[in-house]
């Protein structure tokens, strides 16, 4: 991941919590390391923004025979299986804000997090939350139409769900600042929900 931050969970200073502290759960699935590109650069902007954070890698499904013929997938999930725990409901329960991820391919969210995503509908975790959702490739059709179909799940579920900010034109840098700009404003938000509850 070059220069950039690779911890799964970081904590920010300030304890006990304030109404201003904010606990950021970063959910993706991805298998050649795109969508989890832009998980640890919202994951970063939410660091900035003063967020404690957790990232979370959703697990394969696909049979082990499948991703054992693909030499690329096999050694990429390898890597990502020892930087990024596996999803839980606790995740969510810590979390304040939800920011979910999910690849471009095939147009829908990923089975692998749509996995993840009934776990926690069973349990009605996510309803009034606030969360977010991101896809790869948002210049792309497919990638347009996995993010639509993933906030979709989001509000059906109840929660309240941040816009997502689009490909920027004559975008160079692969989405790291239109990422770090989401990050922030998650914290924000539901920063701004927790004075409100508290006021």
């Amino acid at each position: 991941m070059g220069t950039h931050a690779t911890a799964t969970e970081i904590r920010c200073k300030g304890s006990p919590m304030s109404v201003d502290d904010v606990n950021l759960l970063v959910v993706f699935y991805s298998r050649g390391g795109e969508t989890e590109r832009l998980a640890v650069w919202i994951a970063e902007g939410a660091v900035q923004a003063g967020a404690s954070i957790k990232l979370r890698r959703a697990r394969d499904i696909a049979p082990e025979e499948r991703i054992a013929a693909d030499a690329a997938w096999q050694k990429a999930r390898g890597r990502m299986h020892q930087e990024y725990a596996a999803p839980r409901p606790a995740d969510a329960e810590w979390a304040d804000v939800i920011a979910f991820g999910t690849p471009a391919a095939p147009g829908v969210t990923s089975p692998e997090l749509g996995a993840y995503l009934e776990w926690l509908a069973a349990r009605g975790t996510l309803k009034a939350r606030i969360g977010g959702a991101f896809a790869s490739r948002l210049e792309s059709s497919l990638g347009s139409a996995a993010l639509a179909d993933l906030q979709a799940a989001l509000l059906r579920e109840g929660m309240s769900v941040m816009a997502t900010p689009l490909s920027r034109s004559g975008e160079s840098d692969g989405g790291y600042e239109r990422s770090h700009d989401q990050g922030r404003c998650l914290v924000e938000l539901a920063r701004a929900a927790k004075r409100a509850r508290n006021f």
